[in-house]
Formats: structure tokens, C-alpha cells, sequence
């Protein structure tokens, strides 16, 4: 029996799309006899293959052989499930007819794998070279690159007469047979001497300088890694010592009789050249130095000098001095091998901007005109200076904006600039060509039924009689695709896009016809949701992630935010979602999902430090994918040592676990541990608190949780107007429902949105608290970011807090009671500065209001200012919401990878000791506020 294969795919990485080899593809192509006969009937063998595939193969039997129909099924297998393998063949039957057989062969998993002769380097060591792990696929390709790793491995460890075999046995154990060889050595390192250098114990002492960031030394295994870390260390030191033209080092190794290796690491210096500059009042040294250092064009000598002046002077421009001169004088120091550069910068100052006039427009008055006109240029233009780079960019947009009005032939003819004879005045003459204005005489749409006529109009942006926007138009036609995306059609096309029949002008370009030929497709629905890529994530994690399931309506909106929702989850470095048509049925795409893994383990290291906190230290560690179902476990701790009023160590330690699906359902469930020992200003607190958090988002900006706290507290080191009997240990369990909104555009530097957290704590011996202690306690935290002009922001804060005690005859925990005061609440006040003693004044409640507003402005890249405004106060057993201690100041901010770094200062508005119930006995009217990194 001749049996005649027709294809077999074998797919070799989890990500690759099979093709039907060119052999298999010409053989199908030649079935010619095959063609006129029916298929009487298909046949499994091997393995039993996924129903899907089943389901397909079983409808062709009765129809006519199709090679085509044959490639569309096999094609659609393997960028669905082409973990696997699959031959068709077919043999004639006595009918006439054919019988196709499938078979189908499912992927072997790794059972074990195992290492033999690995002398010097441990196994533990080489298995995460391998990428390989017990259960995943048993995929050929795979284990070759598996050995490939393993060699280059070896290799740039310095075995360079590794060799590698690789055997599989039956059962799926793979093992890697290893001859190592003897490790290649260093015999010798030479390093390029300085020439350039003449004073021979500073060459010497660079020289071995240099040798020591190379850090590479005889005796030493030949290791690729420690050569390029090597390489990158000596590129340092040059730039560090100001050998600003020499080239990256290469390194050339040599084989010497003896076996060893000689490293030669050759380096081209050229001189070290050090800057100076004078005249210079709007940039500082640092900011011109830091120009400098962008310069890319590392020529030879002058050429680089020549890129140095051109770069300070194109920024001086952009700033709006045109009148900037630059003159250098070089002084060579041949002893130290230094090129003394000094720059000599004649600023010039700004030009003002006499007259502005826009010609050749005649659909707008001369000052609509210029009004639009400035609307469009820099900053500068607007506040009457000449700036070239701001009026060219305003005339390009602005022959755009001509354009969007109809005028699609507008240009831009000439600016001239005229200056007066010391160039301290410029009036400049834009002139434009404005052409003729074409109007829209007629707008059709053929093929649409899902979108009526009127609505695709109005997303198109057209209007008849009106001029025709193209650049609306163009917007309008992406819109619409999206539209017609959100309903399910996300095979919509403009059928004739592209082509002259869509966009028809008159003769005289004075009016023009739109007519749409629509074809929405059909509205899609999900098939089968596959995920690629997850070696240790369980595949139910991705997938509940889905807002869709099989069945639903496909739509792009959908897609993006499953994308999205994956995203969030921290746990993969790439995500990809692709949306696959099915052959035989158009109306249904299958959903890829294809994620890299990220590192599950995240360590976080944060110094900082305020004046009136002192030397903080934040530490963290956390594993976030705890067997492979996204469960977090997690360390944090804070230290902190006070360099004023220094009364004890103080930390806030915390240790726990987080359940992100509780039962399948999307509820988080966080529980923790926390150790808390902390100075206040009349005492000091030591707390262990356990806290158990159940939180759900409930939709994109609101999130709902409950929280329940048991926690022991002991009170000592009591201060006035406390007294020693104060000195106990208190336990306080509470329930806490709360809502938090967060519609804010960045978590860390938020320029718009609003952050609002709501919390009502109940405590009471039902929820663990001990005898005598019970109180409820509600807060609202609200925080506001608006962007005005520029890259100005307003940040702003209202908050409130009311509690009670519910025990009659007995004051509120006073480690419980509000507090304001400090850098977070009320500046120009100490930490906690402003609170009220409890037995003496509080018989009921006590409330707290705190309002801060701060205009914050962006200088210059990393740096900003703010001005500020703080108030606040407390007040026992009644609500004076105007009763305040306020504060006003300026303040500076510098970002840096530890954090901001903050500089306020306050001044206190109320000279009174007692505003309200509070009293403060504090006669600085100034206070300063100092902070490096985030607390």
C-alpha cells in the first residue's frame, strides 16, 4: 500500500509560526489526481488528537480533496496549539474515493536532567544556563540551543576545549556529557603606556591605576565576562581622568609558548582635555559641562572642539540669544598630558521682538493672524523676544493649521528678519501663500450597516459646504476603525482606501467629493485562548486576567485591556496578545497570549534622610510569583535614627503574604505582620500588629477593601503633660471598611487626577481590643494634581478626620489621637507637633482638618521650585473647620535615583502659642525642611 504523506510540522520554539516546508508545499500542489476524488473518510492514529482538530479534519469527509483546505487546517494548528506534531497522508479506497489518515503525536516532557562530567563548575551553576526545567516540553531545537548555551558557557569561562554531547533516553531524561579540558590562564596583561603623559610617576601611577579597573590579572581563568566588565571599567577611568577623545579599549589575546594567554589591551588616548568657561550668567558650569558631555562627534583635535562650540551655541540660541559669540584659547600642559580648553562665551542677551507681521493671508485680519501665530511659537515670542527656532517652528505648524482650514495648497513663502544697527531689536515678516480654500460638496458611505451614515460623518469630520479638514479626515478614518473595533468588526476596511475614488477634487482644487466604500466584516468572536511562554506560571493566571471567555464578542478595546490587566501583574517582562483567524469559520478568532517571565525575586535598597528625622534606611524584599500562581511573599523595613532629640532606635518592620484571587474569586488578600517602635513628641510606642486585608478593584479608578487589625501596643518613656501612670500596654482590635480613588496619571509624579482615600475604623472588644477601649475614627484623605501653563502643576490636599470614644468614662488610646505638624501635614511645625493631651480635654471627640495647596514649577531638567500653603488644626468635641495654624513658604526639588531631595522653608502665620485647643510652645517663626529620598 503506497501511502502518500502530505505534510508534517514539527514547531520549534513556542513563539515560532510553523510554514509548510517548499517540498511539502510543491507535493500538495501536485496532487492532481487526488483533487477529483471525494474524501470517503479520515482516520486518527497515534495519539488522540484535541477535539478541535478532530472536529475539523471529520468535516471534510464527503467533500472533494483540496490541498488548499489541507494547508489552511495545518497552518491554523500550528499557530494554535504547534506544540505538537501532526502527518496527513491518504489512501486510495475500492470506492474511488480516499481516506485521509492524521497522524498525531503529543510533545514528551522532560522528565530529569542531569550533568556528567562537570568538574570544576557545579551543577547548580550550569542549570539556569540551560533554560530548561523538569516538565517542560521535550522540543528538540530546544535542547540543542540548550548545548549551545552550555559551550559558549565554558567558553567564555575560559575552557576553550570544552565539548558538549547531548543524550535523550526514552523516557525523557536528558543529560549533557561534559568534557571540560583544562581552563584556559592568563599568563601576561599589557596595557598601552601613556605617551601623552611626560611626567613619568604620574604615567606610572596611571598606568597602574589602569591595571587595577581592568582588574583582570596573570594566573586568573580566562573568563569573556571579566574582560568586557574589564573593558567598561577602563572606558570609566578614562572618561573619570578627562581623556574625553580616547576610543573604547580593545582587548587582543594571544596564545604564549607556554599556554597562557597574553592580554594586550590596546587603547587610543589621545590628549585629556579639561574646560573652563567665562562669561557665562544664564547657564553654570555644571549645566555647560553637561552639554559637553553630550557631544557625540568624537573626531580628532579640532573637529571636536569646533562640535563643542557649535553645541554651546545652538543651546544658547534655542534659549533665544542669537547675538552669542564663543572664542577659545588652548593652553597644552605636556607634563600632565593636559589640553587647558577655555571658552570665552559673550551671552549678547535677548533681542527684542519689535514687530511681528504674517503676510499673504486673506481669510483672517492681520491680528488673528498674529494672534494664532503666537499661539503657535515659543514662549519666548509670546513675551516679545526674537527666538529663530520658535518663529520656523511656529510657520510650519501654522501652514498646517492653513491647511486644516480648507487651504491645501497653502505654503510657507519666506521669514525675513530685519535687525536694527546693534542687533538689540528684530522685525520679522512671515509670508504665506495661502491658495484657494476647498470645500466639501458631497459625502457618501456605501456598505455600512452597523454605524449609521450620520454618525461615521461626524467621526470623519465632515461637513458638507464646510472646508474639507484632510487632516481631521485622516484622524476621523483611525477613529473609525476603532469604532467599528469596539462593536466586534476588527476586520473593518475602507474598501477603496488608497485609491483616487476615495478623495475626489474639482479641477480648480475648490471642492472636493468624500465617498466611503465600507466593508465591516463580520463581528468576531473569541475561539480558543491559548497562552505561549509560561515555564513557571500556571496558565489559570493568565487566563483569569481575560475579560472574555470563548464566545464573547472579540473586540480591540477588549484585547488592549487584557493586555493591560497582564501587564499590571508585574510578573512578565513582555506581553503580546494576538488575535488568529480560523479558516473555516470567519467569524471566529482564536486568541494567542504570548508572555516572557519575568525575575520573581525583587530587592530594594533606600537610604534617605530629613533634619528632623534624621538617617532613614528603607530595605525590601520580595518574591512575586510563589508557585507559579502570582502569590507575593514580602519583607520590608524601615530604620531610622534621629540626629535631634534622640531618645531611641526607631523601625517599622513588616513581613507577610498576598493572595491575589481568595477562593477564585479577584479578591486580594493581603495578611501581614508589623513591628512598629517609634518616638513621639511626649512619649514613645512599641507595637506588633497583625493586619489582615481584603481589597477588590472595582472598576479602573475605585477600589473597595475591609481591613481587620489586632495589634498590642506598650506606651513608655512618657513626657509631659503625661505622667508615669500613663506608662501601660494596650491591645486594640478594629474592623476598617474604606474606599480609595485614584485617578491620577503617575503614582510618583502625578501632573493630573485625584487620590482620595476613605477609611472607617471601628474598634471595640468584639474585634480583639482590650477592657475599656473603643472608639470609631473616620478619615478622608484627598489629594488634587491640575496642570496649568507650561509645566506647571498644582497640587493640592483636603483632608478630615473625626473620632469618638464609644467607651463612656474613658479617653481615646492616645497613641490613636490625630496629630499634625511636619514636612506631610503643616510645615513650619515639628513632627507631630500639634496635639491635644487626652484626659485633661478630651471628654468626647476630636476632629481634624488639614489643607494644603502648592504651586510647583519646573527650572530647569531634574530641578523645580514650589510655593506653598498649609493649614490645619484640631479641635476636641466640636468641628472648626476655620480655626486654623497655617504656615507659607517656598521650597526647591531635585530628582535623583535615591529619591527627591527637598528643600522648604516655612513661616508660621500665627505668632499665638494656643490657636483653638492646641498649644504649641515652639518661638521659631522659620523653620527649615531637608529630605533625600522618599519617606
Amino acid at each position: 500500500m503506497i501511502r502518500h504523506a502530505l505534510a508534517a510540522f514539527l514547531l520549534l520554539a513556542p513563539t515560532a509560526r510553523a510554514e509548510i516546508s517548499p517540498v511539502s508545499r510543491a507535493f500538495l500542489e501536485s496532487q492532481a489526481s487526488a483533487a477529483s476524488r471525494m474524501i470517503g473518510g479520515v482516520r486518527f492514529g497515534r495519539d488522540e488528537p484535541p477535539e478541535s482538530l478532530r472536529k475539523k479534519f471529520e468535516a471534510l469527509e464527503g467533500k472533494p480533496f483540496a490541498a488548499a483546505e489541507l494547508r489552511r487546517i495545518l497552518q491554523w494548528f500550528h499557530e494554535t496549539q504547534g506544540d505538537s506534531r501532526v502527518e496527513v497522508y491518504y489512501v486510495p479506497s475500492s470506492r474511488g474515493s480516499i481516506i485521509l489518515h492524521v497522524d498525531y503525536s503529543a510533545r514528551r516532557k522532560i522528565t530529569a536532567i542531569a550533568f556528567r562530567g562537570n568538574r570544576d563548575i557545579s551543577e547548580n551553576a550550569l542549570l539556569p544556563v540551560l533554560e530548561l526545567r523538569e516538565g517542560s516540553d521535550l522540543d528538540v531545537a530546544a535542547l540543542e540551543a540548550a548545548g549551545h548555551r552550555l559551550r559558549k558557557y565554558y567558553l567564555s569561562n575560559g575552557y576553550l576545549d570544552v565539548k558538549v554531547d547531548l543524550a535523550v533516553s526514552p523516557r525523557g531524561e536528558v543529560s549533557f556529557e561534559i568534557g571540560e579540558g583544562a581552563p584556559s590562564l592568563v599568563g601576561s596583561v599589557r596595557i598601552t603606556p601613556i605617551r601623552e603623559v611626560e611626567d613619568k610617576v604620574l604615567r606610572a601611577r596611571y598606568e597602574r591605576e589602569m591595571a587595577e579597573a581592568f582588574g583582570v590579572e596573570a594566573g586568573n581563568r580566562l573568563q569573556r565576562s571579566r574582560i568586557e566588565e574589564g573593558k567598561i571599567r577602563v572606558k570609566d577611568w578614562l572618561r573619570n581622568k578627562e581623556f574625553v577623545l580616547a576610543k573604547d579599549p580593545a582587548v587582543e589575546p594571544s596564545v604564549q609558548p607556554d599556554g597562557t594567554i597574553l592580554l594586550n589591551v590596546r587603547v587610543e588616548y589621545g590628549p585629556r582635555i579639561r574646560f573652563g568657561f567665562r562669561g557665562n550668567n544664564l547657564y553654570s558650569y555644571r549645566e555647560l559641562i553637561q552639554m559637553i558631555s553630550e557631544v557625540k562627534e568624537i573626531a580628532a583635535g579640532q573637529d571636536y572642539l569646533d562640535a563643542v562650540k557649535r553645541k554651546i551655541l545652538d543651546v544658547y540660541r534655542s534659549a533665544g540669544f542669537p547675538n552669542v559669540r564663543a572664542v577659545s584659547s588652548v593652553k597644552e600642559d605636556p607634563v600632565r598630558g593636559i589640553r587647558q580648553v577655555s571658552l570665552s562665551i559673550e551671552e549678547g542677551g535677548r533681542i527684542r521682538l519689535a514687530d511681528l507681521r504674517i503676510e499673504g493671508i486673506f481669510s483672517l485680519s492681520q491680528e488673528e493672524a498674529r494672534e494664532k501665530f503666537e499661539e503657535f511659537s515659543s514662549r519666548l515670542v509670546q513675551r516679545g523676544f526674537y527666538h529663530e527656532t520658535g518663529i520656523n517652528q511656529a510657520a510650519a505648524v501654522f501652514t498646517d493649521y492653513l491647511r486644516g482650514r480648507g487651504f491645501l495648497s497653502a505654503r510657507l513663502e519666506f521669514v525675513r528678519n530685519d535687525f536694527n544697527a546693534d542687533r538689540t531689536e528684530a522685525r520679522v515678516t512671515v509670508l504665506f501663500s495661502e491658495g484657494v480654500q476647498t470645500i466639501l460638496r458631497e459625502a457618501t458611505t456605501a456598505g455600512a450597516r452597523a454605524i449609521p451614515e450620520e454618525e461615521i460623518l461626524v467621526i470623519l469630520g465632515l461637513k458638507v459646504e464646510e472646508p474639507f479638514n484632510v487632516f481631521d479626515f485622516e484622524k476621523g478614518l483611525v477613529q473609525l476603525k476603532r469604532r467599528y473595533d469596539a462593536l466586534g468588526h476588527m476586520d473593518f476596511k475602507v474598501a477603496n482606501e488608497g485609491t483616487d475614488g476615495l478623495v475626489v477634487y474639482t479641477p480648480d482644487q475648490g471642492g472636493v467629493s468624500v465617498n466611503l466604500q465600507i466593508d465591516e466584516g463580520p463581528v468576531s468572536r473569541v475561539g480558543e485562548v491559548v497562552v505561549r511562554g509560561n515555564k513557571k506560571t500556571h496558565a489559570r493566571v493568565v487566563l483569569r486576567e481575560m475579560p472574555f471567555i470563548t464566545g464573547d464578542v472579540l473586540t480591540r478595546p477588549l484585547l488592549e485591556e487584557a493586555e493591560g490587566n497582564l501587564r499590571r501583574l508585574n510578573l512578565f517582562s513582555s506581553v503580546i496578545l494576538r488575535s488568529i483567524d480560523r479558516p473555516d469559520d470567519p467569524t471566529v478568532k482564536d486568541v494567542i497570549i504570548l508572555i516572557d517571565e519575568a525575575e520573581p525575586g525583587v530587592l530594594e535598597v533606600a537610604p534617605g534622610y530629613r533634619n528632623d528625622l534624621g538617617l532613614r534606611l528603607a530595605l525590601g524584599v520580595a518574591y512575586n510569583n510563589l508557585g507559579g500562581w502570582n502569590r507575593t511573599i514580602f519583607a520590608d523595613a524601615i530604620l531610622n535614627r534621629r540626629l535631634e532629640n534622640y531618645a531611641f532606635p526607631e523601625y517599622n518592620v513588616s513581613f507577610g503574604v498576598k493572595e491575589p484571587y481568595l477562593a477564585n474569586w479577584p479578591v486580594t488578600l493581603t495578611s501581614q505582620v508589623n513591628l512598629l517602635r517609634r518616638s513621639f513628641t511626649s512619649f514613645g510606642a512599641s507595637t506588633a500588629r497583625i493586619v489582615t486585608t481584603l481589597s477588590r478593584p472595582l472598576s479602573r479608578i475605585l477600589t473597595g477593601f475591609t481591613e481587620h487589625s489586632y495589634e498590642r501596643t506598650k506606651i513608655f518613656d512618657v513626657r509631659e503633660p503625661y505622667t508615669k501612670d500613663d506608662e501601660k500596654v494596650i491591645f486594640i482590635g478594629s474592623i476598617t471598611p474604606g474606599i480609595v480613588v485614584d485617578s491620577r496619571n503617575d503614582r510618583y509624579n502625578p501632573t493630573s487626577g485625584v487620590l482620595s482615600t476613605n477609611r472607617f475604623e471601628t474598634a471595640s472588644r468584639f474585634f480583639g481590643s482590650g477592657e475599656n477601649v473603643g472608639y470609631i475614627r473616620a478619615t478622608t484623605f484627598n489629594s488634587f494634581y491640575v496642570s496649568l501653563f507650561g509645566d506647571a502643576v498644582l497640587a493640592g490636599a483636603v483632608n478630615f478626620g473625626f473620632e469618638r470614644s464609644n467607651v463612656q468614662g474613658f479617653e481615646i488610646p492616645f497613641i490613636k489621637l490625630f496629630r499634625l505638624g511636619g514636612l506631610g501635614s503643616i510645615r513650619g511645625y515639628n513632627e507631630d507637633a500639634i496635639e491635644v493631651e487626652t484626659k485633661k480635654t478630651i471628654a468626647g471627640s476630636l476632629t481634624l482638618v488639614n489643607y494644603r495647596g502648592e504651586l510647583r514649577l519646573p527650572i530647569s531638567g531634574s530641578f523645580g521650585a514650589a510655593a506653598f500653603v498649609d493649614a490645619g488644626n484640631l479641635a476636641v468635641d466640636s468641628v472648626r473647620p476655620f480655626v486654623l495654624r497655617s504656615s507659607a513658604g517656598w521650597g526647591l526639588r531635585y530628582n535623583t535615583p535615591v529619591g527627591p531631595v527637598v528643600l522648604d522653608i516655612a513661616w508660621k502665620l500665627q505668632s499665638a502659642e494656643t490657636v483653638g485647643d492646641t498649644t504649641v510652645i515652639d518661638p521659631s517663626k522659620v523653620r527649615f525642611h531637608f529630605s533625600i529620598g522618599s519617606f
